[in-house]
């Protein structure tokens, strides 16, 4: 009957309005529980609303900011952003008018100064534009990144002073110990008949001193890797010469140990190249020093090979092998670590700075390269590393200077 129909209207016209409330009201829920400070606009930036999270965050309340200019609100600097953007909007209309969350500072009420994040969204309606603005309260953050950008400031403060003393303190230290090895060797070299007892004392200062000089030196170099003062020097120099020479010494003493020393130095590997000689033999005489120190018996194996090549560069892989005691997985990690050292079971003691492969790894990253290690206890230890030279134009070779050392070698050439 019409009398039900009508009923019928009149009960979904209520629901339909009791949604719209209860949808209303969720919006205002919404809006006034929302982590951002939320501030609605006309186009002439006029607020339309402004929930509980734009109270705290300025310091104003809804009641004194509605139906006036957002501009009254808010600092130069951000009203000239604001303005900016309405102006971009009209002319190009953009749906979002700052792309991206921009940093600034607003002050509250009471002139305490807030970081905040802001967003400025254009919303499309039937009677024009209205625009959402999202304010972020990112005081604390910008508080605790302040506090670690100082305590960063601070570290390296610390570290470069740390640095200077070691630097200083190695250099003070290296002056007398040249002095007592001159005096040393020219006691050694005299005429004076010495009695045995006392030749064996001038060869353990000697050895003590020398190996002394080796810990200050290292002890320099790390400082200058740590206030970034060590340099790469390029030069041109004949790397079979280099690694032939580097290997004869230890060569020598790995047969005192009874150890077989074998070096492949693959064909394709030029004669000449353009990089730091003395760095690269810095960082062999490291890695071939541990390789015999920590193995008993086997072999001690340098390999080198080219890796890749181009017109005007080639990438040189380096791999120094030993049959030692190897190094547990779980310890693995910690070798490359300033200070650390290992055991030697041949000295019944810890051998060392631990600043060798330290600062070898270092010098090969600060030529582009890396270092790597593959080693399992009681299985021997592997380093393998890379560096990127420059090709050189000399291709004559002086015989006359060139070393040559016959040593057992591999076959890599497959």
């Amino acid at each position: 009957s019409i009398n039900d129909q009508l009923t019928k209207e009149i009960v979904s016209k209520k629901k339909i309005e009791e949604q719209l409330k209860d949808s209303e009201h969720l919006k205002s829920t919404v809006l006034e529980t929302a982590m951002d400070g939320i501030i609605l606009l006309d186009s002439d930036a006029t607020v339309l609303t402004w929930n509980k999270m734009a109270e705290h965050i300025l310091g104003l309340k809804k009641q004194e900011t509605l139906g006036k200019s957002i501009y009254l609100f808010v600092p130069h600097k951000l009203r000239k952003e604001l303005k900016n953007s309405f102006q971009n909007y009209k002319n190009k209309g953009y749906d979002q008018l700052i792309n991206k969350r921009v940093e600034t500072i607003v002050h509250r009420k009471n002139g305490v100064p807030v970081h905040v994040e802001l967003t400025l969204i254009a919303i499309k309606t039937k009677n024009g534009h209205i625009f959402n603005a999202f304010f972020r309260d990112i005081t604390q953050k910008k508080k605790v990144e302040t506090e670690i950008r100082e305590a960063k400031i601070a570290a390296e403060k610390s570290a470069s002073a740390k640095s200077m003393v070691l630097s200083n303190m190695s250099h003070e230290i290296r002056t007398p110990l040249n002095e007592i090895l001159g005096l040393t060797k020219i006691l050694q070299q005299s005429d004076f008949k010495t009695p045995e007892v006392d030749r064996k004392n001038l060869d353990g200062i000697q050895f003590s001193a020398e190996n002394l000089l080796v810990l200050v030196n290292d002890i320099l170099d790390f400082s200058k890797i740590e206030a970034g003062k060590l340099t790469i020097h390029k030069t041109n120099f004949n790397i079979h010469d280099l690694i032939h020479k580097i290997s004869r010494g230890f060569r020598i003493k790995a047969e005192e140990k009874g150890l077989q020393f074998l070096l492949n130095i693959h064909p394709t590997v030029p004669k000449f190249i353009i990089g730091d000689q003395h760095r690269l033999s810095q960082i062999l005489t490291n890695l071939l020093g541990n390789a015999i120190k920590f193995t008993k018996e086997g072999t001690v194996t340098i390999e080198v090979r080219c890796l890749e090549e181009s017109d005007k560069s080639i990438v040189l892989r380096f791999k120094v092998l030993d049959t030692g005691i190897g190094i547990r997985k779980d310890k693995l990690q910690n070798i490359f670590k300033s200070f650390y050292q290992a055991y030697n079971p041949d000295s019944n003691k810890i051998d060392g700075t631990g600043l060798g492969l330290t600062i070898s790894k270092r010098l090969i990253e600060l030529q582009k390269g890396d270092l790597k290690a593959k080693s399992a206890l009681g299985e021997g230890s592997e380093f393998e590393f890379t560096i990127k030279y420059k090709k050189s134009e000399l291709k004559l070779v002086d015989e006359k200077n060139a070393a040559h050392v016959t040593l057992p070698s591999l076959n890599l050439d497959d």
